[in-house]
């Protein structure tokens, strides 16, 4: 009963903070914590929204009918030869976005988000040739890297993010590692590169 409960809670984890989120969080975090706050909330709710079928819906959707198209299952998905489409599907929607949040002249400091996203999705493929990366554990670390920048860029107290993101950081490794989805070098290099990427981001605002 018990290790039924610690699975539950290491499977809610891994769903909740899907590395798809990531960026929704980093520009919801964006539109509370900035002076984009100021924007009207019907402005804010939609680009929002835009943000999710970019970076969530259109992903997600695409990914399933690559799924069944192969009558691949879950478990099919979680091995790295399965792992190339789903990263260069998320690439192409992530590089419309920033095309389009471009065009609508977003603050290059919002900007940033997509582009270490971009960048790390990159990598991620890269490296999936030989070794299968962590993505939620990529997606946790940039998100730590960009609380970092972000509190030196806005001057708002470092500590308390810090501790959240890190909190997540541990959740999200801890939940990888419990089902058994990845190995520990796996989650160890996930979070380094995600952390370093999003630390990356202080070179371009």
């Amino acid at each position: 009963m018990r290790n039924h409960i610690i699975v539950l809670a290491a499977q809610t984890v891994s769903l909740v903070f899907q590395p798809f989120y990531m960026p929704v969080v980093a520009f919801a975090s964006l539109l509370t914590l900035t002076y984009l706050n100021s924007m009207r909330l019907a402005d804010k709710l939609f680009l929002l929204l835009v943000i999710y079928g970019f970076t969530v819906l259109i992903p997600r959707l695409c990914i399933l009918v690559y799924r069944h198209g192969r009558n691949l299952t879950r478990t099919d998905m979680n091995r790295r030869e399965n792992r190339t489409v789903p990263y260069m599907v998320t690439l192409a929607a992530y590089v419309l976005l920033a095309a389009l949040l471009s065009y609508i002249h977003m603050p290059r400091f919002a900007m940033v988000i997509l582009i270490v996203a971009i960048a790390l999705n990159i990598v991620c493929l890269a490296l999936n040739t030989r070794f299968k990366i962590s993505t939620h554990a990529v997606g946790a670390g940039a998100l730590t890297g960009l609380v970092v920048v972000y509190s030196l860029l806005f001057q708002f107290s470092l500590t308390p993010w810090l501790c959240l993101s890190l909190l997540i950081c541990g959740m999200v490794g801890s939940a990888r590692l419990l089902l058994r989805q990845h190995t520990l070098a796996e989650v160890a290099a996930g979070t380094l590169l995600g952390f370093v990427g999003g630390m990356a981001a202080l070179f371009i605002v």
